[in-house]
């Protein structure tokens, strides 16, 4: 069975042959470079020149000058902006957990281009209305708990007002945070994305100088990637290759192929259909084996490899992590 990133990379050699310095690689991330270019290597059978590989966050990068801060940076503007502007007097360490909280909400807002004004009004006037924070997580409500200080768990009225009033203040810090953060030339990735594109609309980014853009194994896309697919579909210059399966693919109410589905109406995929019917294709063998914790499921991954037979194709075989975490406990017990 040929894989997606091979199948893609016979597509883009078969078009562009010794012209694919003039195509742009982008994938969500890094991961799938590595295994692409040995692909092109084994197709091409010659050295050749290799198209350039980026991830879509150092696309958007290459169309501005901004560049995007660390999270302690970030985290550190943040909490200055919102002493200024809430005249509260919170000690940062107090303010850290709520500060990653608060910046991730509004690298969510400029991601999906959303309008800060309306959304933040609306989230106000909900948690005015509403008598409880149970619409937030066990998690969230701690970190709010830690952030304001010690006070009566019964008094839930306490903890509520001090929330909503941080609530008022939220569209005077989200505006006054992106303002100094440009004045620094820096940015956090949602800002970033949201100044290209408008400098696309008027004509004041770089423009994108490949001939080709070549977007390959993406999924659930934000506002900001679609308008940027969009852009570069209208110019002539995308090209879309997305995995998937017609497993999931043909049944509407299947939840996996939700985002996949739209994708494809939007932005035709490059490779044909057919080539995307694995899961029914043959006969699966599963086994199902008990572990009396995560780390032992680690330990019996070389007795997993030696019973899978041989010869053993390690580029076609995969080991899924339920938990990230495990990374490191796998790979000391890969032989």
């Amino acid at each position: 069975m040929e894989s997606f990133l091979y199948l893609t990379a016979k597509d883009l050699y078969t078009t562009y042959g010794d012209q694919l310095a003039d195509v742009a690689v982008i994938f969500p991330n890094n991961r799938a470079r590595h295994l692409f270019s040995e692909h092109l290597y084994k197709l091409a059978g010659k050295p050749v020149w290799t198209p350039s590989f980026l991830t879509i966050q150092h696309l958007f990068r290459s169309q501005t000058q901004l560049q995007v801060a660390d999270t302690l940076t970030l985290v550190a503007r943040l909490y200055r902006i919102y002493l200024e502007v809430s005249g509260r007097n919170e000690s940062f360490d107090a303010f850290y957990l709520w500060g990653e909280m608060l910046l991730s909400d509004f690298d969510d807002v400029d991601k999906n281009l959303a309008d800060a004004t309306q959304l933040f009004r609306n989230i106000k006037e909900q948690a005015a209305f509403t008598d409880t924070l149970e619409h937030l997580s066990e998690e969230q409500e701690s970190t709010i708990r830690r952030f304001f200080g010690h006070f009566d768990p019964e008094r839930k009225t306490e903890l509520k007002q001090r929330f909503i009033e941080n609530w008022n203040h939220l569209m005077q810090v989200y505006t006054a945070f992106r303002t100094q953060l440009e004045a620094e030339g820096l940015a956090y990735e949602g800002l970033l994305n949201r100044r290209v594109l408008e400098h696309l609309e008027t004509g004041e980014a770089p423009g994108f100088d490949k001939t080709t853009y070549a977007f390959v194994g993406f999924n659930v896309l934000n506002q900001c990637e679609k308008v940027l697919f969009n852009h570069l579909q209208q110019a002539g210059k995308a090209l879309f290759y997305w995995d998937y399966d017609h497993s999931y693919l043909s049944v509407s109410q299947h939840e996996a192929g939700r985002f996949m589905r739209q994708n494809l109406a939007d932005f035709p995929n490059r490779l044909d259909k057919s080539l995307f019917n694995t899961f029914t294709d043959k006969p699966k063998r599963i086994n199902l084996v008990a572990s009396a914790s995560e780390n032992a499921q680690a330990r019996y991954i070389p007795n997993w490899l030696e019973g899978l037979g041989e010869p053993l194709i390690l580029q076609e075989t995969a080991i899924v992590l339920g938990n990230e975490n495990l990374l490191l406990p796998v790979l000391h017990s890969i032989p």
